[in-house]
């Protein structure tokens, strides 16, 4: 028995008629994607402008917190910058920068003020503290041992005062952990 002829022309349809329903699904597709794409884009930025509360958005050198953005500089501190690029501060733990700046968009000034004054102090603690490091090694290459005893103390007195402002900017950071943030109520 011989094919039929109109079966193979129904075939020849058929894939055409799928072939054309494969492409106009590929374009639905990426018009949907581009819309949901603008939307979310829209979104974003609505609500890093406009919310009470801050949306942290993490980066690739840093994070977006609402409308600040905390950057690692070369000379690993955390630099935070408003929505202009300008720098505000400079912030030794990644933590507080986030912190920091979470508060002062809430207007809690004083608990914002609190974090950059214990950063700020822990920042000029671990300077003097690689100045005398540097300095003492300087003093025992040259065998100046008035020098050695001098700067020895006062490395020492440094290390403990490193130590007590990273208690100190621990502590501060574990205790506004608890604060509730998220509430827009009164500033604290």
């Amino acid at each position: 028995m011989a094919k039929s002829r109109t079966s193979k022309k129904s075939k020849i349809k058929a894939q055409a008629v799928r072939e054309v329903k494969a492409e106009m699904v590929e374009t639905a597709a990426n018009i949907v994607s581009a819309y949901v794409k603008s939307w979310a884009k829209t979104e974003v930025e609505r609500i890093i402008h406009e919310e009470q509360i801050p949306l942290i958005v993490p980066l690739k050198n840093g994070v977006q917190v609402g409308r600040y953005r905390i950057t690692k500089n070369p000379h690993d501190m955390w630099q935070l910058a408003n929505t202009f690029g300008e720098q505000m501060e400079l912030f030794v733990d990644k933590r507080s920068a986030v912190l920091y700046s979470i508060l002062y968009q809430q207007k809690r000034y004083k608990a914002a003020d609190t974090i950059l004054g214990f950063d700020k102090k822990l920042s000029k603690v671990q300077a003097d503290y690689q100045h005398y490091h540097h300095s003492m090694q300087r003093a025992i290459k040259r065998k100046d041992y008035p020098v050695i005893d001098v700067l020895a103390a006062r490395y020492y007195d440094t290390q403990y005062l490193l130590t007590e402002a990273k208690n100190d900017l621990e502590k501060t950071l574990r205790l506004n952990k608890y604060l509730k943030v998220w509430e827009t109520g009164k500033p604290l």
